[in-house]
């Protein structure tokens, strides 16, 4: 896909992740270290986890779905990692092997063929054999972001950055 055609989708995804990353904050209450964030480093850090969303897309989309050092690299900069998934269910164990920070698994209940409501994606992800993935409730959009708040704030309370995020201390 040339650059041309490929921008208008990048802004379009940069815009969405900014409207999930933003509803995250308002929506994920009781989080004090959150709340108690000077608003211009919020903002900054909404805007920074958006461009690193939509520049992993970038490069995936660019090298045909190959993964790249460039992808890792982008990816080394993340400090948990939420995916939704259906069908099949095996996206979650495929980012697990990928990023080493924590991943929390979403499975959706849209499915073609048997999917059973979402059941068929929920235990293939229980199943996982990849380390580290956590695997919420169906359609458990809000349990999977609290549990990564928590995740958050658990290194939030220590001082630290789980590992593999960008504050790696010495």
């Amino acid at each position: 896909m040339r650059n041309r055609l490929l921008r208008p989708f990048l802004i379009v995804e940069f815009l969405i992740a900014i409207q999930a990353i933003f509803t995250f904050w308002s929506q994920v209450g009781g989080q004090y270290h959150l709340d108690l964030m000077f608003w211009p480093w919020k903002f900054g850090l909404s805007l920074a986890a958006a461009t690193l969303i939509v520049a992993v897309t970038a490069n995936l989309v660019k090298n045909g779905g190959a993964i790249t050092r460039l992808s890792l690299t982008l990816c080394s900069f993340l400090i948990v990692v939420i995916v939704v998934a259906g069908m099949d269910g095996a996206l979650p164990s495929v980012v697990g092997g990928l990023v080493g920070v924590p991943v929390i698994a979403v499975p959706t209940s849209v499915g073609y063929g048997a999917s059973f409501g979402g059941v068929a994606a929920l235990l293939a992800m229980l199943n996982s054999c990849a380390s580290g993935v956590t695997v919420v409730n169906i359609d458990n959009g809000f349990g999977a972001a609290m549990a990564a708040a928590r995740i958050l704030r658990a290194g939030a309370v220590r001082g630290e950055a789980p590992a593999g995020g960008p504050y790696k201390q010495d």
